[in-house]
């Protein structure tokens, strides 16, 4: 389904690019989680067939530290999870 993501840069300053390569088109939502495992962003997106590009803003007030980053599909499964750092 998603066989391909970048997520740049990482570690990150004031915003993040995701860029999904999609089989087809889906509906995801992105969840991005603070060490204690609180959503500090969600949004949802849809993939189109091809190469998706959205950027994550509003991310400059972070605190330093590691954060987790799920896509997950509408039925809850996690199609792709990460780490990034607040650098």
């Amino acid at each position: 389904m998603i066989p391909k993501v970048v997520v740049r840069p990482n570690p990150f300053f004031t915003s993040i690019t995701l860029d999904v390569t999609c089989a087809q088109g889906k509906h995801v939502i992105v969840r991005m989680f603070d060490e204690d495992d609180k959503i500090v962003k969600m949004f949802s997106w849809f993939l189109v067939k091809g190469i998706n590009i959205t950027n994550i803003s509003e991310v400059e007030f972070l605190p330093t530290g590691v954060y987790s980053l799920d896509i997950v599909d509408l039925e809850g499964d996690v199609l792709y999870s990460t780490h990034i750092s607040k650098g």
